[in-house]
């Protein structure tokens, strides 16, 4: 029997092979379509896609049978050579799923038994745990169904992966190279540290080389793979030729012009001769030019981090709604917005690049230096800047403030006072008494008065944060500039050390705690030994430095790290109180009255230094006026951005009681598992169950969900940005001078930031001890590590480079990677807390 006669079930692929997914999967796609455009392909052959029974333990006779003769036949015409049998399910290598690594390929078959063998494991691959993780992650429908590829293999003496766009800049003009000897399994699969190769795309420069430790090459051998051992000499240079890597950099220009842009492509060199082994679609990059952009930098403000749904649910509303919607609704914006103000993407808050383009269209171009545009990468900053100026719109704000009593610039801070004034008349209070003593009527009344003041407070300063205080900064600096030749330096001395900040205030207080410490040998002593806080009321409970402590709590006491209500208040949490003073006494910290008497001087000196700039004459005496009227608005907002967080501590510090003492209730009365399930609650979820008399089946399903979340994400820091949906850090992959001190070098594979416990896995039995939000470090990772993927919060791996399966599948969950980092499994242990910077490409043990 002949190739010819034995296709009826092994079908050839050729140029004219039809590109249907459904009957040949997305592997032998790819190939058809490297085929039909002149691409140097090995002979392969497709088994076309059926379903595959879950307890398929031996080939379906037929399906033997054809195996069987396809076998004799290809052995009658190719004797001696070598096939690799590879899936080519219908859901993979598409545009926006790879399923990179979880399905099965099986190299070197050289015999019958073999070939019928691999078909079996790899069309059993399809029910996998792998790919049902995956296909579970990704949302992929329906049954599945594979296809399996035969490919016949080159005796490769390098090879590796390609990919025409940088996953880690993927909107600069280069392309990525990885490469090593033998095998590309080796470079795939991560078992090797390969070379590493960025490639200008226009001129073919190599802008980014770093050679792999490549210490052994995976090759054919007494009808076996075998991991040779590479010599020193040729560990030490690059695997690839300068004639090999213009080749690839050509590859990678047709691949664009014929295929598409953005193509992850498998080849390998057998002697002279070039072959592309596999090609797909590059997933998850953003677009070069989004239609949209949102930026996590907002959230810096006021909520930085993993937002539980209670805590998003009341505060965002403010933000979202009060301060950015009700403004563009009033401004005759909304209209012409495709999107709301604010995403939350992953638990944390991301505001819209359209949004602030908008408003920034009623604003003189001279005068857009504000924190908002400090928010997006430069590409949009640029739109933001080439936004047109509407004289009319900026005429509509003056209509819009002139109707709002709150918008006047020089009443404002007023405003803001007399707001700030009731908050604390009302709430210092409360924050006192027995919450668990509220009627039901009593707390419904105190959590709808707490309500309005939050909504009540971003009225009010959605006129001095969002109007007065960006306009005010930015032209201040754009005079200074114009007039003074100020560099920013002027600028940032006039501005800073303000008195009269409650900032300011807290630190003078922390401060004297620290020296009422100083003032009791044995305080000091526990301090320094870092005792907690109950071993250090217990030692000392007579130390007059508790009346002083306990008075500092009952001032400041509301205050906490962030504006999150689900996060404890330093009332609840005096550790922390403990540890500023130790930051204060450890550094010796001056007296802030004297610092601020220095600030003081600096800011004379500063206005000394503007007045002889500008001069004397008549003009010049004027533009110092308004430069000095404009300054001292300036400085008003500035302290006034200060103090406003204060009084909203007080709001929410209230509101985050009465939720504490309503999930009390709620776990008394069985509705909620732990009292503070009530913190992965909606607002409006909250509100109403509490007029359930039980718990049911759909709720506890909800918030275990919500749970398995923030598990998941609350060590991850997501990305900055988001173009059209798409995660994208706009920040280049730093050099190794960038490394840290005691840091672990690597390379960034897939982009992000994470702090959290490490979880040290050596093989793939250990792999059950994972828990959610740790960092995984390992030598490599196995395609059957993927159902760990959506629990972890980084990976680490000692070798493998950026475009093996498990840096793509890290990119893919979203999840910040550092590849090649030698001797992590030896260095790092489980349990230790390490920060993971996956922007630079290093990895380093941290005191908790």
């Amino acid at each position: 029997m002949t190739l010819a006669t034995a296709i009826d079930s092994f079908v050839p692929l050729t140029p004219d092979t039809p590109e249907v997914l459904g009957r040949i999967g997305g592997k032998a796609c790819g190939l058809v379509r490297l085929l039909r455009h002149g691409f140097p392909v090995p002979e392969a052959w497709v088994l076309e896609a059926q379903p595959v029974p879950a307890d398929e333990i031996e080939l379906p006779p037929p399906l033997a049978e054809a195996a069987d003769a396809f076998w004799s036949a290809l052995q009658g015409e190719r004797p001696g050579a070598r096939f690799a049998v590879r899936s080519s399910a219908t859901e993979e290598d598409l545009d926006d799923k790879s399923f990179a690594g979880v399905y099965l390929t099986v190299l070197n078959v050289c015999t019958a038994e073999e070939f019928r063998a691999a078909l079996l494991r790899c069309r059993a691959a399809l029910h996998g745990q792998q790919g049902k993780a995956y296909r579970r992650a990704r949302g992929t429908e329906g049954p599945p169904r594979i296809a399996l590829v035969v490919q016949r293999m080159v005796d490769a003496e390098v090879a590796g992966v390609l990919m025409t766009a940088n996953p880690l800049r993927p909107l600069a003009d280069e392309l990525v190279i990885d490469a090593s000897y033998g095998l590309g399994e080796s470079v795939v699969s991560g078992r090797v540290q390969p070379d590493h190769l960025v490639v200008a795309k226009g001129d073919g420069a190599i802008r980014e080389e770093r050679l792999g430790t490549k210490e052994f090459a995976l090759r054919f051998r007494d009808g076996a793979t075998v991991e040779d051992s590479v010599p020193q000499a040729e560990r030490h240079r690059r695997a690839l030729a300068d004639a090999q890597v213009a080749a690839l950099q050509k590859l990678a220009a047709d691949v664009e012009a014929r295929i598409g842009p953005r193509q992850d492509c498998e080849w390998a060199f057998e002697g002279e001769r070039l072959y592309v082994l596999q090609q797909r679609p590059m997933t998850g990059l953003p677009p070069a030019e989004p239609e949209q952009v949102f930026s996590r930098r907002f959230g810096d403000e006021y909520i930085a981090d993993y937002t539980l749904p209670l805590s998003y649910t009341v505060l965002m509303p403010w933000i979202s709604e009060t301060f950015l919607a009700e403004f563009a609704r009033s401004f005759g914006f909304a209209q012409r917005l495709r999107h709301p103000p604010t995403v939350r993407h992953e638990g944390y808050a991301y505001v819209s690049g359209e949004f602030v383009a908008q408003m920034m269209s009623a604003v003189p171009k001279a005068l857009r230096r504000t924190d908002a545009v400090d928010w997006f990468p430069e590409m949009w900053n640029e739109r933001i800047r080439r936004e047109p100026f509407r004289p009319w719109q900026l005429g509509r704000m003056a209509w819009t403030a002139w109707r709002d009593p709150k918008s006047d610039l020089r009443r404002n801070p007023a405003d803001l006072e007399a707001h700030c004034a009731r908050v604390a008349e009302l709430l210092v209070p409360r924050l006192r008494q027995e919450y668990a003593a509220l009627s039901e009527a009593d707390w419904e009344n105190q959590f709808a008065e707490a309500i309005r003041l939050g909504e009540e407070h971003f009225h009010v300063i959605r006129w001095g944060m969002g109007f007065h205080n960006p306009l005010l900064h930015g032209f201040l600096q754009d005079l200074l500039k114009r007039w003074a030749d100020d560099d920013g330096s002027l600028y940032q001395v006039l501005i800073s050390g303000l008195p009269q900040t409650r900032t300011a205030e807290v630190n003078r207080a922390v401060w004297r705690l620290a020296q009422a410490a100083r003032a009791d040998a044995v305080v000091l002593a526990l301090l320094a030994e870092k005792a907690p806080h109950a071993q250090m009321r217990e030692a000392t409970p007579e130390a007059a430095f508790w009346g002083a402590f306990d008075g500092f709590l009952r001032d400041y006491g509301h205050r906490g790290a962030t504006r999150d209500i689900a996060l404890p208040r330093w009332s609840e949490t005096p550790d922390i109180v403990l540890g500023l003073l130790r930051a204060q006494l450890a550094a010796n910290a001056p007296d802030p009255d004297e610092s601020e008497r220095q600030a003081a001087a600096r800011r004379k000196a500063a206005e000394a230094t503007l007045a002889e700039r500008i001069g004397s004459g008549i003009a010049s005496r004027a533009k110092l006026r308004m430069i000095r009227e404009v300054l001292a608005l300036a400085q008003t907002y500035t302290v006034y951005r200060e103090n406003q967080r204060f009084y909203l501590d007080y709001v929410l510090a209230h509101i985050r009681n009465l939720v504490i003492e309503a999930g009390a209730r709620l776990h008394r009365r069985g509705v909620l598992e732990e009292p503070d399930d009530v913190f992965f609650l909606e607002k409006a979820e909250f509100l109403e169950v509490r007029a359930l008399p039980g718990a049911t089946e759909e709720l506890r399903n909800r918030i275990g969900d919500r749970r398995a979340h923030f598990q998941q994400w609350r060590h991850r820091l997501p990305p900055t940005y988001l173009f059209d949906g798409i995660a994208v850090e706009e920040q280049p992959a730093a050099s190794a001078a960038s490394v840290p001190a005691g840091a672990l070098a690597g390379m960034a594979a897939s982009m992000g930031q994470a702090r959290a416990r490490a979880r040290v896995i050596r093989s793939l039995e250990e792999l059950d001890t994972v828990q959610a939000g740790e960092i995984l470090v390992t030598s490599n990772t196995d395609p059957g590590w993927t159902s760990v993927f959506p629990l972890l919060a980084g990976l680490v791996t000692a070798t493998g480079g950026i475009l093996s399966h498990g840096a793509l599948l890290a990119r893919e969950y979203g999840i910040p990677a550092v590849t090649g980092v030698v001797g992590a499994v030896d260095l790092i242990r489980t349990g230790d807390l390490l920060e993971l910077n996956a922007v630079e490409g290093w990895i380093r043990r941290i005191d908790d």
